[in-house]
């Protein structure tokens, strides 16, 4: 009886185990995946390329994979997901030497998830300030009235003209936001933009919001993702009130679509 629950006691510390790592290697994963669509952000992308080279490293010198007893592959390492030493079809009577074998290998499995989850934070670090910065939130949750590419004219006139950005409409005085962290470079009357603030987000990125009613930042300042930056209004050439949106790479306007990735919430 006392052996018995000797080996239950094994057991038990051995299923603990088992949902501590799956645990940690599931939250290391989706953090990983929830950085996949961040590759259009070339920073970014370089650090994600050298995390996965990191990863497999870790996972390649451990004591696990180095004494022969389990092998993986390189290319999969990074996608499929929690990485198993664990034999669930394990006989009923297995012997407390194996149970203790078990259990000690189970504890370096958690001593590597845990080194691959600090390896994987230290880059994430790295991440963050270009994430913060890179223009990913629509200014206003609304809706879209008008696309980038070519249109027709909306003023009447003829022919079709290029829209340059998105036209987000809503309300006169509805706060517009900053799609990502940067530092404002222009702020006031640009043509038929009417009033503009424009920010500058590092690496060739700027964003520019047009129309407004009134601007509430100034050259210089430097801004967060989701700060207020000016009150949606009819400046310039327009038709009705609604931001115009637009994202520049090395001063060429390109689609904001594909960087409009999140909405804001407080």
């Amino acid at each position: 009886m006392e052996q018995q629950c000797a080996l239950n006691d094994i057991q038990y510390h051995i299923d603990e185990l088992e949902r501590v790592i799956r645990e940690f290697d599931e939250e290391r994963q989706a953090m990983i995946e929830g950085l996949s669509h961040r590759h259009i952000i070339p920073p970014v992308a370089e650090l994600l390329d050298l995390l996965d080279i990191s990863q497999s490293h870790l996972l390649a010198s451990s004591a696990l994979f180095s004494n022969g007893l389990y092998s993986y592959e390189d290319a999969t390492v990074m996608a499929v997901g929690f990485v198993s030493f664990v034999d669930d079809t394990s006989p009923a009577n297995i012997s407390e030497v194996e149970l203790h074998e078990r259990l000690n290998q189970l504890k370096a499995e958690l001593e590597l998830q845990m080194l691959l989850m600090e390896d994987f934070l230290a880059y994430r670090d790295l991440m963050d300030p270009h994430i913060r910065n890179f223009p990913t939130l629509w200014p206003i949750t609304t809706q879209v009235s008008s696309e980038f590419g070519w249109r027709r004219n909306p003023m009447g006139g003829r022919g079709g003209e290029f829209h340059s950005g998105i036209d987000l409409r809503a309300p006169r005085g509805t706060s517009i936001r900053a799609a990502g962290g940067g530092t404002v470079s222009f702020v006031g009357w640009q043509g038929g933009y009417g009033n503009t603030v424009i920010i500058n987000h590092g690496n060739g990125i700027t964003t520019l919001y047009a129309h407004n009613t009134a601007n509430l930042v100034t050259v210089g300042q430097r801004v967060e993702r989701g700060d207020v930056i000016a009150t949606v209004g009819t400046t310039g050439r327009t038709t009705g009130p609604h931001v115009h949106f637009e994202v520049r790479i090395n001063d060429t306007a390109v689609n904001p679509r594909p960087y409009m990735m999140e909405h804001w919430s407080n």
